[in-house]
């Protein structure tokens, strides 16, 4: 069984879970107003760990605080590891280049990673264990439509907020 530790970070949309094993990043998740989120960490982490709530590598709360100040650097300095397919981990890292306050739309993302289907990119985009970070929520659908996020519509209109667009009628607009 495998020791994983986990924070509580303040970011933009709220607060997050950030899991770490070994230095390197497993899982963000954003909270929607529990108080305390390790029994959800748990049932996602399905027992095959054990869980502490501890300090992380400090790269992580510089990351974040950046990220609240808009000036995160486009790949983070700490290792990522998403657990997803082949096709997954292409359609992450591709996110991963997308800079802040700048957006690509699911077909756009589709298009650059050799893709034919918008379809599917968004099925990954669902599937992102390590949101804001990994930034799905740059991820819209055609004509700047805001599009889906795993974690609530509400967290990807904050958290696209704070990247200076606003939200008209499920469109966006550069503020």
């Amino acid at each position: 069984m495998r020791e994983m530790k986990y924070d509580v970070i303040r970011c933009p949309s709220g607060s997050v879970s950030v899991v770490e094993c070994e230095r390197t990043i497993r899982i963000v998740h954003l909270h929607d107003g529990m108080d305390d989120p390790e029994p959800y960490l748990i049932e996602l982490l399905k027992n095959k760990t054990t869980l502490k709530k501890c300090k992380l590598n400090p790269w992580v709360y510089e990351w974040f605080k950046a990220y609240q100040y808009g000036k995160p650097p486009i790949k983070p300095s700490f290792k990522l590891a998403p657990e997803g397919t082949e096709f997954q981990l292409r359609v992450w890292n591709r996110t991963l280049e997308i800079p802040f306050g700048e957006v690509l739309t699911y077909g756009q993302l589709a298009a650059e990673i050799g893709c034919a289907s918008a379809q599917a990119v968004g099925q990954a985009m669902g599937r992102n264990p390590i949101p804001i970070i990994i930034p799905c929520h740059r991820v819209i659908a055609a004509n700047m439509h805001i599009g889906g996020f795993s974690s609530g519509l509400e967290n990807k209109i904050r958290l696209l907020r704070h990247e200076s667009w606003t939200i008209n009628n499920s469109c966006i607009i550069k503020t």
